[in-house]
C-alpha cells in the first residue's frame, strides 16, 4: 500500500475562496510498492556540481590500484560539510568523497606496520561525526587505538589515540582486556559530544564482570570533550535498570544503533532483545523482540520521533521499537526471503531508508503508517556496470541534504539516493494566514490553512510544508 497525493480545486461563489486540499488515496500496487519521491543512481558523472545523481568511480584511480585486491572496501559513512567520510573495512585508507566537486581522495592508515589492506582482519564498521571530527568504530582493528579523522584540517588528518586499551572506568571491573581481534563493535551513534559504540561480540571478560555463565558484550563510550585519560569508558550489557533481568549474555549481540534523546537503542542481531543505553545515567537495559528469535535479524537502526526502525538483515520484517512504550513490533516487507538483505539505515524526513547489501532494492519504511516500499536500483541488471562481485554491495550510509550517500563495500561505485523533500519557508515569521473553507467530500468538510512567507505560500500537511503555486484569495483571515 502507498499514499498518493492529488489536488482538489473547488470554486464557489464570490463570497467563498479557492480551496486547495491535499487528498490522500490508498492505491494497491504490487506486493512491495515502489517508494515515491526517491530515486537511485550509480552511473558515472563527467561533469557539473548540479548533477545531483552523479557518482564517483572511487576505485579506478591507478594510484590506489591495490584497493582492487579486496572487494570489502568501506563499511560506514559520516557527513562533514560537503564530504562523505567512508570507514575502511578491508581497505587501508579512509575514503573522502567530496560531493561539491564529485571527487574522491584517500587517507592512508598506518597501523601496526601494515601497508596492505587488512588481510584477514576487518578494520572498522561505522563512522560517527562529532563537530568536524569523524570517529571510526573499531570492528576487528588490530590495536586498541581510537582512530579519528579531523576534517577541520586542510588537508584532513588522521590521528590515533591509545585510550581504548585502558578505559578510564576499568577500575570498576579490574584489569579489563579488550579483545580487538574478535569483531568487537559494529556501528554506533552520536549523543551530544559522545560517540557510542554498539556491542557486537562477547567481550571475553565475563568473570571480571561477575558473570559465571555465558559472556557479556561491551558498550564503548568516547566523550570527545574530555582529556584522553578520561575520554573512553566501557559498560557491560548487564541490566542496571531492572536488576531482576541480570546480564544479557551470548556470543553476538547487536549491529547498529540510533539516538532518541539521551538514549541509545541497539539493533538486535543475534540477541533476542533490543538494547537500550541511557547516556545520562550510563545504565543499560533490554526488552524482548517478541515474534522473532532467529539469528542475524537486523543490521542498522535509525530513529524517527520516538520510534527506532531496524533494517532487516536476514529477517523478513522491519523491526520497530517505540521508546515511548518500550514495545517492539514487526512489519513484513513482502520481499522474498534473503540473507544479508540490508546493511545500514538512515532517516531522512519522516521515512527510514535501508542500504542494499545483497538486496537489489533500497528499502523505504514509513513509521507513521507502518508501510514498507522500495526504490529499484537495477543492480541486478547492471552487474557489468557496478561490480559487487560475490560481496555485499553497500554497507552503511550518510545523509547530506536530500541525498543518501552509501558506502561501497563490494561495489566499485558510490551509490546515491535522491529524496524529494518539501520546500520549506525561508522565514519563521508569517505575514499572512488564511482560513480557506467551502468543500465537502464524502460528507466531510475539508479545511486548509495557508501560510504566507517571503518565498511563497505554503499549506502545512501534518509536519511538512507544501508550496502552493499562487496566492490564494484571502477569504476569511484571522
Amino acid at each position: 500500500m502507498t499514499l498518493v497525493a492529488s489536488r482538489v480545486a473547488h470554486t464557489a461563489t464570490a463570497a467563498w475562496v479557492a480551496l486547495l486540499v491535499l487528498l490522500r488515496a490508498t492505491v494497491t500496487l504490487a506486493t512491495v510498492p515502489e517508494a515515491t519521491g526517491a530515486s537511485f543512481d550509480f552511473s558515472i558523472s563527467t561533469g557539473s556540481k548540479s548533477d545531483f545523481q552523479a557518482l564517483a568511480d572511487a576505485i579506478d584511480d591507478t594510484d590506489y590500484a591495490w584497493m582492487k585486491f579486496t572487494q570489502e572496501r568501506f563499511a560506514g559513512a559520516a557527513t562533514v560539510g560537503t564530504y562523505a567520510v567512508f570507514a575502511p573495512s578491508h581497505s587501508a585508507a579512509v575514503g573522502l568523497f567530496n560531493f561539491a566537486d564529485l571527487s574522491i581522495t584517500f587517507k592512508h592508515l598506518y597501523y601496526d606496520g601494515w601497508t596492505q589492506p587488512g588481510q584477514d582482519f576487518y578494520m572498522f564498521d561505522g563512522a560517527l561525526a562529532i563537530d568536524k571530527k569523524v570517529v571510526l568504530v573499531n570492528y576487528q582493528y588490530s590495536s586498541a587505538a581510537l582512530t579519528i579523522v579531523d576534517m577541520a584540517e586542510s588537508p584532513p588528518t588522521l590521528t590515533q589515540k591509545n585510550i581504548m586499551a585502558q578505559p578510564a572506568n576499568q577500575d570498576l571491573y579490574g584489569d579489563i582486556t579488550l579483545n580487538f581481534h574478535t569483531h568487537f563493535f559494529r556501528g554506533g551513534t552520536v549523543v551530544g559530544n559522545k560517540a557510542v559504540f554498539c556491542p557486537y561480540v562477547s567481550s571475553g571478560n565475563a568473570v571480571k564482570f561477575g558473570i559465571t555463565s555465558g559472556d557479556v558484550g561491551i558498550i564503548g563510550v568516547y566523550d570527545i570533550t574530555l582529556a584522553d585519560s578520561q575520554a573512553f569508558n566501557i559498560f557491560p550489557t548487564i541490566d542496571t535498570v531492572d536488576v531482576n533481568k541480570g546480564a544479557l549474555t551470548g556470543d553476538y549481540f547487536f549491529y547498529g544503533a540510533a539516538t532518541v534523546g539521551t538514549k541509545v537503542v541497539f539493533a538486535p542481531f543475534d540477541a533476542d532483545f533490543v538494547g537500550v543505553f541511557n547516556t545520562a545515567t550510563n545504565r543499560f537495559t533490554y526488552y524482548p523482540t517478541t515474534g522473532i528469535n532467529t539469528d542475524e535479524k537486523f543490521s542498522g537502526a535509525a530513529a524517527v520521533g520516538t520510534k527506532v526502525v531496524f533494517a532487516p538483515h536476514d529477517a523478513n520484517s522491519v523491526g520497530v521499537f517505540d521508546t515511548a512504550t518500550y514495545l517492539f513490533s514487526l512489519v513484513p516487507t513482502g520481499l522474498p526471503s534473503q540473507n544479508e538483505r540490508f546493511r545500514g539505515a538512515v532517516a531522512l524526513g519522516s521515512r527510514v531508508f535501508f542500504v542494499p547489501s545483497k538486496s537489489f532494492v533500497v528499502g523505504v519504511f514509513d513509521p507513521e503508517t507502518d508501510t514498507f516500499s522500495s526504490v529499484e536500483t537495477s543492480i541486478e541488471q547492471e552487474y557489468g556496470t557496478i561490480d559487487c562481485g560475490s560481496e555485499s554491495c553497500y554497507s552503511g550510509a550518510t545523509v547530506m541534504g536530500n541525498k543518501i550517500i552509501m558506502a561501497p563495500f563490494g561495489a566499485d561505485k558510490i551509490g546515491i539516493v535522491t529524496v524529494d523533500m518539501p520546500q520549506e519557508p525561508d522565514s519563521d515569521d508569517s505575514d499572512y494566514t488564511g482560513l480557506i473553507i467551502g468543500c465537502s467530500v464524502g460528507g466531510v468538510a475539508l479545511i486548509a490553512i495557508v501560510y504566507g512567507y517571503k518565498n511563497g505560500y505554503f499549506k502545512k500537511d501534518k509536519n511538512a510544508y507544501e508550496k502552493i503555486a499562487a496566492q490564494p484569495a484571502r477569504g476569511l483571515v484571522f
